[in-house]
């Protein structure tokens, strides 16, 4: 058995011309949308070879890189080196990497275009990354069918060029990882004229709508190139209404944990897949349900924008804060929130609880509860 950085140990030197770009190098790229690139100078205007940029960046990380930037993943460090060394990624270019972090609108965003070849494209957008903004904006998605990261995603597609040279046209694939997938699917379904230059959207692991968010849209021409590529455990890749078709994979990791697609199993060109997802994946999908979407849109509107108000008043400001999350403070935190009616305030209880409980792990800490 397999998982991505054995598959790029062991694939390094195939070339995409002597086994063709799959689902697996999808992953990869998608995983790569987390790199601060801007770190090393890497914008909008940047065009450089993939395998370069790696280099650089695995220099920069390694004199002055911060150790929690990946804590949701440490192992997109591997992948990354692993890129830097293969034959296979070599003529990819990396170009049009934007970000931005926007706490008025609640949004935090980046995507990034790869070449593979002359006139065919992979545009990835960033998952949430380890700011607590990422996680205020994820928490939107729960009330809002649409979200200011939706029309930076659909924007950005649309200004990728689409043509180079007379008569060729370009060939378009998009991806993302958790909320980097959502916006993928969102790009894509938004923007109907590049529906014909879009050859395949890979989610992995990427959250779905509000039944609201599929109205109005131009869905037959999209949904048969999308597939929501999603662990056995998988809980936030189900979340919310989805219309595109599924894939399970198996992964060697426990739980939410999972949601890390550098655990997913891998086989020589695709990945692992399963028949069927597990029982844990359903309990925690009804448990979700029951807690959040049971309740009317105005309801969620109101206990998420409190859930937010209380992330904070915690004053964190990335996950790496929560390593020492002060559990009473928390409490008289949530306590203190008067406009609540007390069956609300014991749902934020049992949110808030959720949450920190997915976070350590998903990130696989201990909350500090001594102080």
């Amino acid at each position: 058995m397999e998982d991505i950085v054995t598959y790029l140990l062991y694939r390094h030197d195939i070339t995409m011309k002597e086994k063709e770009f799959n689902e697996v190098d999808a992953l990869v790229l998608s995983l790569l949308a987390y790199i601060t690139w801007e770190e090393i100078g890497i914008n909008k205007e940047t065009v450089v070879p993939l395998t370069l940029a790696c280099q650089k960046y695995q220099d920069y990380f390694k004199e002055q890189g911060n150790k929690d930037t990946y804590i949701f993943s440490q192992r997109i460090l591997e992948v990354l080196d692993k890129v830097k060394d293969a034959r296979r990624y070599r003529d990819i270019i990396l170009s049009r990497y934007v970000i931005l972090d926007d706490c008025d609108n609640i949004t935090q965003f980046a995507a990034m275009t790869f070449e593979l070849e002359e006139n065919t494209k992979f545009v990835a957008y960033r998952g949430t990354d380890r700011t607590i903004l990422g996680w205020k904006e994820n928490v939107k998605l729960l009330y809002s069918p649409a979200i200011h990261g939706h029309v930076l995603a659909s924007e950005y597609l649309k200004e990728v060029p689409k043509s180079k040279g007379l008569f060729k046209k370009t060939k378009l694939y998009l991806g993302g990882h958790s909320k980097g997938a959502h916006l993928a699917m969102v790009a894509a379904i938004m923007d109907s004229d590049d529906h014909h230059y879009i050859q395949k959207v890979f989610s992995f692991d990427g959250p779905g709508f509000l039944p609201e968010f599929y109205h109005d849209k131009e869905l037959a021409s999209i949904l048969p190139k999308i597939t929501n590529y999603v662990p056995e455990c998988s809980v936030i890749g189900r979340m919310l209404e989805h219309k595109e078709k599924m894939k399970v994979i198996a992964s060697y990791a426990p739980g939410l944990r999972q949601h890390d697609a550098t655990s997913w199993k891998c086989k020589v060109d695709s990945f692992e897949y399963l028949s069927s997802f597990s029982v844990e994946s359903e309990e925690l999908l009804v448990s979700f349900h029951q807690l959040v979407l049971t309740k009317d849109s105005e309801t969620r509107k109101r206990l998420m924008d409190s859930l937010s108000l209380w992330l904070d008043t915690m004053e964190m400001k990335t996950l790496s804060d929560m390593k020492n999350l002060n559990i009473n403070k928390g409490i008289q935190g949530l306590v203190g929130f008067t406009n609540l009616q007390s069956d609300e305030r014991k749902f934020m209880f049992e949110l808030a609880g959720m949450l920190v409980e997915q976070a350590a792990d998903i990130l696989m800490i201990k909350n500090n509860t001594n102080k």
